[in-house]
């Protein structure tokens, strides 16, 4: 075991309770790194969208916590037309927590700094101001991807408009700030190859995020027949485009073809007119608890996502359950997967029909594709293993100097 280091963790939310996947992200590298026997101190922004009680983690983390209401807002988003920083970005800056920062800088030292996304290198000249400490970007996704992609699946021209001017700004302050940082750590290797790419010149490691191996267990003998389920925060603009395309162009065709198919929905901030949409087939669940427990009950789990950066953690957990995966190539990206063995990759609305079809006419077939992911989520997404690799960066980074 490595000697107890000391790690700063800076993130844009108070990484609680667990029902999306920055904060799960964020939540369990917290968590292993205590469980590994080392100390973590937590800055956080706790926005007005996300507010939560900090002492929800004060078991993993001693958490500092700083209040902004990060809402979006019509005069906020004429502003950013004109301004130099993107939007997105500057609705995460705060006075009071550069102060914060420097707080806690000046009365503790650290080893590492791990900052939590790419918005958060806004406070990268504070951390450098008050620290001689290691800084790591830990990159959730390359952002201004996910609204180049936005854009591209957008048929109102104004908005398309907005969504590539936007992703122009954030590609500048990603590929500007990165400089800034000793280490950046993406989570897959198409991510990683756009710094090395983009000319980043410091450690470039690639951590994928993965499962909790210990809560996510398969129970596929008591899967409901015939059954679909959805499952993202909706609250996400890619989550709720995806939905609304699946609805629209796959489901009205599968749930004719096959009438006992039944279609599970489910979700934080799930908006009223999905409620609307309901039938005998269509079921939807609004926000669950418990998603081992919701998952575990559907044979086949739908991830129809058309935009997006990163990598999907719903998608690992579902593997970790056995679930047979029917995704968008986008909703697989910087999985190891290898299509019809352990995940169903469908990009247009004949494939999904069709492969859809496929998996539920042979269900030995569908149910050893669900196994086949279980075995990759062994493999190569269980968290501690994960963790491990960002301790090793740490002490790399420390013997650097």
């Amino acid at each position: 075991m490595s000697a107890s280091l000391r790690v700063l963790q800076i993130t844009n939310r108070v990484p609680y309770p667990l029902n999306d996947g920055g904060t799960i992200a964020t939540y369990n590298v917290t968590y292993y790194l205590n469980k590994a026997g080392h100390k973590v101190t937590m800055a956080s922004l706790n926005t007005k969208k996300h507010f939560q009680n900090p002492a929800a983690l004060a078991d993993i983390a001693e958490i500092h916590a700083c209040t902004l209401d990060t809402s979006i807002s019509p005069i906020g988003l004429l502003k950013g037309v004109f301004e130099h920083m993107p939007y997105n970005v500057k609705r995460f800056e705060s006075k009071a927590f550069h102060q914060l920062l420097t707080e806690l800088l000046s009365k503790h030292t650290f080893d590492v700094i791990q900052v939590e996304g790419s918005y958060m290198a806004l406070y990268v000249s504070t951390l450098k101001k008050h620290s001689k400490a290691k800084i790591l970007l830990r990159s959730h996704n390359i952002e201004h991807e996910i609204w180049v992609r936005m854009a591209q699946n957008e048929g109102n021209p104004l908005k398309k408009w907005y969504f590539n001017m936007l992703s122009s700004k954030i590609k500048k302050f990603e590929d500007n700030s990165m400089h800034f940082f000793d280490a950046v750590v993406a989570i897959t290797d198409r991510d990683a190859a756009y710094y090395q790419q983009a000319g980043f010149k410091g450690k470039l490691q690639v951590i994928n995020a993965g499962a909790n191996l210990d809560v996510f267990l398969p129970d596929v003998e008591n899967e409901i027949p015939m059954s679909m389920c959805f499952l993202a925060g909706l609250d996400w603009m890619p989550n709720r485009q995806g939905l609304d395309w699946f609805l629209a162009e796959i489901w009205p065709t599968l749930s004719k073809k096959y009438p006992t198919l039944t279609l599970h929905i489910a979700g934080k901030a799930m908006p009223e007119e999905y409620y609307k949409l309901q039938t005998n087939q269509l079921i939807v669940h609004g926000t669950v608890l418990d998603a081992v427990d919701y998952l575990q009950k559907y044979e086949i789990f739908i991830v129809p996502l058309l935009s997006g950066g990163g990598m999907r953690l719903k998608v690992v957990e579902g593997m970790a359950l056995a679930k047979c995966i029917v995704s968008t190539s986008i909703g697989a990206e910087g999985i190891a997967y290898t299509p019809m063995q352990n995940i169903v990759i469908a990009d247009t609305p004949s494939e999904w029909i069709e492969k859809i079809s496929y998996v539920i006419e042979n269900p030995t077939i569908r149910k050893e594709i669900g196994q086949q992911a279980h075995l990759l989520s062994l493999q190569k997404y269980n968290w501690k293993n994960l963790v491990d690799s960002f301790v090793i960066i740490y002490n790399q980074l420390l013997k650097a100097d």
